[in-house]
């Protein structure tokens, strides 16, 4: 399995370049056989290998077409760098198009360029459908541990009483997406 987990918060690091180069490391870290192959990139194609796209996207294909079974999970990829977003997802897909055995398992939030490609080809799950019982739990176990906290710096029932207003608001509101209750919670 190789990973990737994308944050706007670390825009470099959600560049295509940089989303193939760490997918090639961890395939060679699982790999090893494979490093006589990046040797020859690195000493043939330096230049290339540390700034193309287009280069180590095909360095990628070459390396795991023979490799058996291979599963990609790249969560967030609505946070990539706008720019590579698309480049990013058509060459993913273009890969698994070529190595069958290659599973692709992508998450984001709605992106209309996203969705545009993903919808031709892939099956949308969506998970906030089917958990504001996670949810609910999840809001239950924070208020417990706050109203605590809270009690122990000494909240009166007021204050106890407008946190249990503030997470029903939040089950009422999150419509099962629970990255809203975990922001407003903290």
């Amino acid at each position: 399995m190789l990973f990737i987990f994308l944050t706007y918060r670390d825009p470099d690091q959600s560049r295509a370049l940089k989303v193939f180069q760490s997918l090639i490391f961890q395939l060679l870290f699982k790999q090893t056989s494979l490093q006589a192959v990046i040797r020859e990139a690195h000493v043939k194609n330096h230049r290339e290998l540390t700034g193309s796209d287009e280069f180590v996207q095909k360095l990628f294909l070459d390396l795991v077409r023979d490799q058996g079974t291979i599963y990609i999970v790249i969560d967030g990829l609505d946070e990539a760098v706008e720019n590579d977003r698309l480049f990013l997802l058509k060459s993913l897909l273009g890969i698994t198009a070529v190595c069958q055995d290659l599973k692709l398992f992508i998450s984001c939030r709605n992106d209309h360029l996203l969705d545009r490609e993903l919808n031709k080809c892939t099956q949308k799950i969506r998970v906030n459908q089917h958990n504001a019982g996670d949810i609910s739990v999840y809001l239950a176990s924070e208020e417990t541990l706050l109203i605590e906290q809270w009690r122990e710096l000494g909240a009166d029932e007021v204050i106890l009483a407008e946190s249990k207003a503030t997470k029903d608001f939040i089950m009422a509101h999150s419509q099962g997406d629970i990255v809203y209750s975990s922001v407003i919670m903290v």
